[in-house]
């Protein structure tokens, strides 16, 4: 193997590594000083014509030094050429500072500048007060450029204050100082892309960082169309792009079409002392104003604004509460969807009565809140009822009140836990879970009914008022009217015992205040349930009173019997009476005696008739005559004692029976319709249903179920159709094995 020959170099390493350090070296430097070049000249930006509103150009040739300009506040002077002036150079510091221009005589300083790169300055008069302004080097310096700034105004305003759904209007804008101008317009509840449908705008610009529509040539009269803008009240803002003036105008927009009012009812009748409901029709506008009464003719007054965005208002007046102190003499929203508050009247002042306002009749008129308002805007000298006439008109008629009546209904716990209001017992009443009776059982609810009026109005200012865990009854005024329920045979030497109801509820609209009263934990006895208006009642009621009695009594049922004789038919029952409301479920079991033959259990559930009795219907068809069971009834809450009876099973009987469950057995070829409406014939008679089917009999008794809530469980022996039908099976294979 050859040696490897190694090169000599021809001149040494360290030679040229110095070669290329110092190339690097130079190349280094000349980037440095080029970076620093340019780094040098963006430490001052140079301006464009985007950055101001207003230029003075100082070059020889152009404004020239000392040349003056008028510039509106909020706008940016321009000053271009500043150094073409000697001694000026890009970067140098000038100053902005005050200037007298009757002595010119320059003053104290209000901002410095720089020159930018390209040798203009910007002068920024956001801060700057009106009056006149001298950019200079110094206090004792050049008069490079005077200018004078002047704070722009402008007013807005809509040729219409209202607008229908569709229609255009126009805005006028004006300034007194200066003619071309744009402005930017905002509206609370509008975006821009409503703003720019109203003003037929195609775009935004941004102004300040913010997406603004903008509209140009704003002294000319500028359409606005408010097609498919929703109704309300809208104030819009109108502020100068360039400047710091701006101004606001309003206006509402109501519905499309011709503008009508009616009242829905225009002779509404309230007792003294109640509240009276009246519904306004409102047509292609949601306001109107409201008169009721008026100060001369009956001494009463009030008169309210009504506002909505629903085609109707609703106004609620508490003749109770028309005194001076009252709100709105006693006039409120009913709903949640009108707006009632106050305005001032035309016609006299409005004036409150002296206490629950009188029988008789009062004028309500309903008025154009524009045309309204358009009077009210004049001097008050100059202002004339005569001048607004109303829409729509009615007369509310106010009758005398007085308490009428008191009476006991009763109610089963389950069916008191769905009532909630007036509305929900009259309810249960037509259901027949609320049953007008005097004897309640403990546990279950008496609910006393007091008609009459002349109190409504009390009531609902009380509920109207409470708070935290106050309640109707807890915050009634003696002086006014008082609700006692107590014991009127208490035992020897014991205190009568006094009931607290339940819950309270008042129905204006049928003259009805139901008491709710839950008798758990109450001794048995007779109760007095009073309600009173004493003699000096601000009531129209005063001196007057109501009572409903009622007794509570132990929760007691018993069978017809002890020892019970019952079919052994299909349609056998059981029955029993009951001291429990009516409505409330009563479970009747049966079981056969310990040690039987053929043994069972079966259990009915059924209700309480409106007569305080039960019945039970049972199928014992399969049970045989002569045997023994028994019977026991429950119910939830529970009997005071065991409700239990003996029982025997008797030869059945064919008389046609119908159970409060529906069942129906019918004999001899005797047609009966169920509760459900089937008709059924027995004995080889024809049947028919009501899906028009025809059936024939096989001498059996046919039963029918109807739609009644009787539901029968358990279970009894002997064969069913199961076991007949795996008999027959069974026999078809024996014979099949047989061939």
């Amino acid at each position: 193997m050859s040696p490897i020959a190694v090169a000599e170099p021809t001149q040494p390493m360290t030679d040229t590594n110095e070669k290329l350090r110092s190339l690097f070296l130079a190349a280094l430097m000349v980037f440095s000083v080029f970076a620093g070049t340019v780094a040098f000249a963006g430490t001052s930006a140079a301006a464009n014509a985007d950055d101001w509103d207003t230029e003075v150009d100082v070059a020889s040739g152009a404004d020239g030094v000392g040349a003056s300009a008028t510039v509106y506040a909020g706008q940016t002077l321009g000053v271009q050429n500043v150094d073409t002036i000697t001694d000026i150079t890009t970067d140098s510091t000038l100053e902005v500072r005050s200037y007298d221009a009757s002595e010119s005589t320059i003053g104290g300083l209000e901002s410095t500048v720089e020159v930018d790169s390209d040798g203009d300055v910007l002068i920024d008069t956001d801060d700057l007060e009106s009056g006149t302004y001298v950019l200079t080097t110094s206090r004792s310096g050049n008069e490079i450029v005077t200018f004078e700034v002047v704070e722009q105004s402008i007013t807005a305003e809509f040729d219409d204050e209202e607008v229908q759904q569709g229609d255009s209007t126009t805005v006028d804008i004006s300034s007194s100082v200066r003619n071309n101008y744009e402005v930017y317009v905002r509206a609370d509840g509008l975006d821009d892309e409503e703003l720019q449908d109203i003003f037929n705008r195609t775009s935004v610009e941004e102004i300040d960082g913010e997406d603004e529509v903008v509209i140009s040539d704003a002294e000319t009269p500028i359409d606005a169309n408010f097609d498919g803008i929703s109704t309300g009240d809208y104030n819009f803002t109108f502020a100068v792009v360039d400047t710091t003036a701006s101004d606001e105008a309003s206006i509402t927009v109501t519905r499309e079409g011709t503008t009508s009012y009616s009242l829905e009812d225009s002779s509404p009748t309230v007792n003294s002392g109640d509240t009276v409901n009246m519904t306004i029709n409102l047509e292609n506008t949601d306001s109107a104003v409201v008169q009721i009464g008026n100060a001369e003719d009956v001494g009463y007054q009030s008169t309210v604004l009504v506002e909505t965005d629903e085609e109707t208002a609703n106004i609620t007046l508490n003749t109770f509460g028309t005194a001076a102190d009252s709100p709105l003499y006693g006039v409120s929203a009913a709903d949640d969807d009108t707006d009632v508050t106050d305005i001032a009247a035309i016609s006299g002042d409005d004036t409150g009565a002296s206490g629950a306002l009188e029988q008789g009749n009062y004028e309500v008129e309903i008025y154009n809140a524009g045309d309204y308002q358009d009077e009210l805007d004049q001097p008050e000298a100059e202002q004339d009822a005569d001048d607004v006439s109303p829409e729509a008109v009615g007369t509310l008629a106010v009758a005398d009140a007085a308490l009428e009546s008191a009476q006991t209904w009763t109610t089963y716990p389950d069916a008191a836990e769905d009532v909630g209001n007036a509305q929900d017992v009259l309810e249960a009443v037509e259901a027949g879970d609320v049953v007008q009776d005097g004897t309640i059982a403990q546990q279950d609810y008496a609910v006393v009914q007091i008609q009459g009026s002349g109190h409504f109005g009390y009531l609902e200012r009380v509920e109207a008022n409470l708070t935290g865990d106050q309640t109707l009854l807890g915050q009634l005024d003696p002086d006014v009217l008082s609700l006692s329920i107590e014991e009127t045979n208490p035992g020897p030497n014991q205190d009568a015992a006094s009931v607290t109801p339940e819950a309270i509820y008042a129905d204006d609209e049928t003259n009805n205040v139901f008491v709710v009263i839950n008798t758990q934990g109450e001794d048995t006895g007779r109760y007095n349930a009073t309600v009173e208006a004493p003699e000096d009642s601000p009531l129209p009621i005063e001196d007057s009173s109501v009572t409903a009695q009622f007794r509570v009594v132990d929760r007691t049922a018993e069978f017809e019997s002890d020892n019970l004789e019952v079919a052994a038919s299909e349609n056998s029952t059981i029955s029993g009476e009951t001291s429990i409301a009516p409505g409330s479920d009563v479970t009747v079991r049966a079981q056969s005696v310990s040690g039987a033959e053929n043994p069972f259990v079966e259990s009915v559930t059924t209700n309480v008739t409106e007569n305080g009795t039960f019945e039970a219907a049972f199928n014992f068809s399969g049970q045989e005559v002569g045997s023994n069971f028994t019977v026991e009834a429950t119910a939830s809450p529970g009997f005071e004692d065991d409700v239990t009876a003996d029982a025997t099973f008797v030869e059945g009987q064919n008389d046609t029976t119908t159970a409060d469950n529906g069942t129906t057995t019918v004999d001899n070829g005797t047609t009966t319709t169920a509760d459900n409406g089937t008709t059924t014939t027995a004995d080889n008679g024809t049947t028919t249903t009501d899906d028009g089917t025809t059936t024939t009999g096989d001498g059996a008794g046919t039963t029918t179920t109807g739609d009644g809530e009787g539901e029968t469980t358990g279970s009894t022996p002997g064969f069913g159709i199961a076991v007949a039908v795996i008999a027959l099976v069974a026999a078809a294979l024996l014979a099949v094995r047989r061939d």
